[in-house]
């Protein structure tokens, strides 16, 4: 799914971003 995807890499680095 296109649209999982996406919406996985956004949650993924706003969650890298937070734990730094």
């Amino acid at each position: 799914n296109k649209g999982t995807e996406g919406s996985f890499s956004r949650e993924t680095l706003v969650l890298y971003y937070k734990f730094q």
